[in-house]
């Protein structure tokens, strides 16, 4: 009996030990690990602290280059067990009222953007990411948006996740150009509104979004010409209309007011737009195949 009780304790001061000095090497890596994933920016840290036995939090993080990028995140909370520093794998990970900004009218947003950058070696892996109040805004040569975010990831052995997004205001005018499609497509306006979708690994699962357009507060109404000769030709065809009279319908269309609404259907994601103008209403259906 007295053999087994020393065995135990033996374990149960191990765990102790390992359960101490462990959240401050976990707490050091993080801190660490946040500075150098952005080399090149101004990295700032409020502080760091161990709450409860499971959890450790980092305050006040700022990073920032320049005028152009900077990430302000108020908490990131990662919750761990004594034996995290051996598994590395967390179980969750926090990132709560984080605001990341994008502004640089003069580049494009894919050049502003650079992905943190791993250390060599094996990293920790969080099972679960949940992020609160998350707001994006971006004013770049070919976006200018604004929005809201909140969802989660899990990590197992399929990657699931969900988000909720509220879109404050989207400038219509930079769609076509993100989109490689100028060519086709003259748009100009704003869309707010809300989405929510969720999906597993790359396959989105759920969709649904509710917008309104408007025309941008200089002007009064918003405009759509659509050039693309295909695209008219199969609107034709679906709608049972002559060529010339959908070619005219969307010549040069001015509209005061619409909505955009996104949904699934079986292997596609639908964009329903409906605009209203002096010219009458414009009703079209676009389908995103292979989702």
């Amino acid at each position: 009996m007295r053999r087994e009780l020393v065995v135990f304790l033996v374990i149960l001061a191990v765990v102790l030990i390992v359960g101490l000095g462990g959240r401050s090497l976990i707490l050091n890596f993080a801190v660490n690990q946040i500075k150098g994933m952005f080399p090149g920016y101004d990295v700032s840290i409020g502080s760091a602290d161990i709450r409860n036995t499971d959890m450790l939090a980092i305050a006040d993080i700022v990073v920032k280059k320049d005028d152009a990028i900077r990430y302000r995140i108020k908490s990131v909370e990662i919750n761990f067990s004594p034996f995290s520093l051996f598994t590395k794998v967390i179980p969750k990970v926090a990132v709560k009222d984080a605001r990341l900004k994008f502004n640089s009218p003069d580049k494009n947003l894919k050049d502003l953007i650079e992905y943190p950058v791993a250390k060599p070696g094996k990293g920790f892996i969080a099972r679960s990411v949940v992020i609160s109040n998350l707001m994006v805004s971006v004013d770049t040569a070919d976006w200018q948006l604004s929005a809201g975010v909140n969802g989660n990831i899990t990590a197992g052995k399929e990657m699931t996740y969900k988000a909720e997004i509220e879109l404050g205001y989207f400038d219509l005018a930079f769609l076509a150009k993100g989109l490689n499609v100028a060519e086709k497509v003259e748009l100009s306006g704003r869309l707010k509104g809300s989405l929510s979708l969720g999906g597993q690994n790359l396959k989105v699962t759920y969709i649904k979004g509710d917008f309104v357009i408007y025309p941008d507060p200089s002007n009064v109404e918003g405009k759509l010409v659509i050039k693309d000769g295909e695209f008219l030709k199969k609107l034709a065809e679906n709608t049972k209309q002559p060529l010339s009279v959908i070619e005219e319908g969307f010549k040069n269309y001015n509209f005061t007011r619409g909505t955009l609404r996104i949904s699934r259907d079986a292997e596609s994601i639908l964009f329903h737009i409906l605009l209203d103008g002096a010219k009458g209403e414009r009703d079209l259906t676009v389908a995103l195949h292979g989702f």
